[in-house]
């Protein structure tokens, strides 16, 4: 990642990586104990809140194209962050099945919140910090969040990292055990035609045959069941 001095002020590919520029973008705004001297208080960019990846890429190069001071203090900086976060990406994270599967709404809200309550407890002051500056308004934010908030708290010390992952492994294995609990096999045949069409339902909604399926059944009962109750 680290590249001749002339280049490190210029190009930022590395912020390609939606996971680094996030990092980046948290480090740059809270600070870590190895930038916070380099922090620039003057950068009103600092403050702004972020919907997506290429805009936080894009705050991160100005932070630096816009700070007052010798080169070699912004590269230091750079370095420190590629440098940290080499370390970060070395202890991995346990989202492989949120990896896999990054459209699937069930998954990433329910890992959301699972991290929404471990931060509470786990960072204490910093939550404050958090809540003020990761808002993801869309799933897709949402996801990219649960990484961030991952890398840049829980990576700080080995031993939560290590109980994080665990705790986080059990609790997801102890809510597929109670997901496949609470459902029913059913073994049904469609019509060529109506196999088609279901397959064109489920494209565009994004859902699951048994989501599509389940809403379906929720929506037509709600709108008879003042009648079915009534039987």
């Amino acid at each position: 990642m680290i590249k001749s001095i002339a280049n490190e002020i210029e190009d930022f590919s590395w912020l390609d990586n939606p996971r680094v520029s996030y990092f980046a973008w948290i480090s740059l705004n809270i600070g870590v104990s190895y930038a916070q001297t380099f922090k620039s208080p003057q950068l009103p960019i600092l403050e702004q809140i972020c919907s997506s990846t290429d805009s936080r890429a894009n705050v991160v190069k100005q932070y630096f194209q816009g700070w007052d001071v010798y080169q070699n203090d912004k590269i230091d900086v750079i370095r420190m962050i590629k440098t940290h976060w080499l370390k970060v990406d070395k202890m991995g994270h346990p989202f492989k099945k949120l990896e896999e599967n990054p459209d699937n709404k069930g998954l990433i809200e329910w890992t959301w919140n699972y991290i929404q309550k471990r931060i509470r407890n786990d960072i204490g002051v910093y939550h404050a910090e958090v809540s003020n500056l990761i808002i993801p308004t869309t799933l897709n934010e949402k996801y990219q969040a649960i990484f961030a908030i991952h890398d840049y708290w829980y990576t700080n010390n080995k031993l939560l990292h290590k109980v994080f992952c665990s705790e986080y492994r059990q609790a997801l294995s102890q809510k597929k055990y109670k997901d496949k609990q609470d459902i029913k096999t059913l073994n049904f045949q469609l019509g060529i035609k109506h196999k088609e069409k279901l397959d064109k339902l489920l494209h565009h909604y994004n859902y699951s045959q048994q989501k599509f399926f389940e809403m379906l059944i929720s929506e037509h009962y709600n709108s008879i069941k003042d009648k079915l109750d009534n039987k």
